[in-house]
């Protein structure tokens, strides 16, 4: 089984060990052994968006040319054992072609990523650059087409391909490989390799045909077929849906806390350190960013946020920006025999990890 670099193939009866998953399974050579797809436990993807891409024949295991991934979809891994996605039934190809297993890409990079819709003219024909640019502002043109701008080859009207100039390569090029089939399949180059997107076939992509062959059983023909046009899935931070990871992976001995815990979120860039000047920004689009996730007893996590349910008021807290110890003071707002500020003595308070407030200590 080959395999994006995503994902980890395995030996026959292999189980996935470490921070991976398994996805799919398929059989092996070994009689009775199945092979597994594994994914990192953060990119595992969801199988209601994948399914495995077979030849277009598999007769008695003699299978013709894989078609590959749909227009839009990405290969994370290609064997000749496959699970047939119309019968449900396991296959394999024992000549001839291989089957991949595609997932639909997000929007991600077919919006970076896209067909300038207009014609322009190239300095040569039927290579070079535009004459003009058409791309939309914030990208450039990375490769072209006939599309439809109509006219031979030698007519000087193509379509570019526009990447945005926040991608410095995209990683793009055109299959070129002749398709030796000998029968009606007019296309060549079908497959992109594994981790790329499939932007579909294209007459005269890049400026060139290639020679395909049509055979009527007596005859054979030469003809000009479309090529297709492949794009690092990487390089256009191509994401495929997955879904969440499992919380047992997080957290041994969860129990029947899983959905007991209530967890907000929020981002925002911490501007104690004095990023609101100097240019700096304070959009967490344009910062790296990490988090921690505290979750125990309420002897050892507690809170003196009252968003947080906490019924503590604290004030007069050090404004200043600095990491050393501050001061604050706190009082209790709720009198009554309900109040939860007597959690912080549950455990030694030096020992007990604390949520404050917005406002009130670095971090905050």
């Amino acid at each position: 089984m080959n395999l994006s670099r995503l994902t980890r193939p395995l030996d026959c009866g292999g189980g996935c060990k470490g921070p991976f998953r398994a996805v799919i399974k398929t059989r092996c050579s070994e009689l009775g052994k199945y092979q597994t797809l594994c994914c990192p436990f953060s990119d595992v993807p969801d199988t209601n968006f994948c399914k495995w891409r077979p030849p277009i024949t598999n007769f008695a295991g003699f299978c013709s040319k894989s078609v590959g991934c749909a227009t839009g979809e990405v290969a994370l891994a290609s064997n000749n054992h496959y699970v047939d996605p119309h019968t449900n039934k396991d296959e394999v190809c024992k000549v001839g072609g291989t089957a991949y297993y595609c997932c639909q890409a997000d929007e991600t990079g077919p919006n970076l990523c896209q067909w300038a819709g207009k014609c322009v003219k190239l300095d040569h024909t039927p290579k070079g650059t535009p004459v003009s640019e058409v791309c939309p502002s914030g990208s450039r043109t990375v490769t072209y087409r006939k599309g439809g701008c109509g006219g031979g080859w030698d007519q000087n009207s193509w379509e570019p391909f526009c990447c945005s100039e926040k991608v410095s390569d995209p990683k793009c090029y055109w299959e070129a490989k002749s398709n030796w089939e000998g029968i009606d399949f007019r296309t060549c180059g079908w497959n992109c390799k594994n981790n790329e997107i499939d932007f579909g076939f294209h007459d005269w992509g890049g400026g060139e045909s290639c020679p395909a062959y049509w055979s009527d059983g007596e005859s054979t023909t030469m003809v000009d077929a479309p090529r297709k046009l492949c794009c690092d899935r990487n390089a256009l931070s191509v994401k495929i849906q997955t879904v969440p990871v499992d919380i047992t992976h997080l957290w041994e001995n969860v129990g029947d806390r899983v959905n007991k815990d209530k967890q907000t979120w929020t981002l925002s860039v911490d501007d104690n350190r004095g990023l609101d000047g100097g240019g700096h920004s304070l959009n967490p689009d344009e910062h790296a960013f990490g988090w921690h996730i505290f979750s125990g007893p309420a002897d050892k996590v507690t809170t003196l946020d009252k968003r947080s349910g906490s019924d503590w008021e604290l004030f007069d807290c050090d404004t200043t920006k600095h990491e050393g110890r501050q001061s604050a003071k706190m009082v209790c707002m709720n009198d009554g025999e309900d109040h939860n500020c007597g959690a912080i003595w549950k455990g030694q308070v030096e020992r007990t990890v604390i949520e404050m407030p917005s406002g009130c200590g670095v971090g905050t």
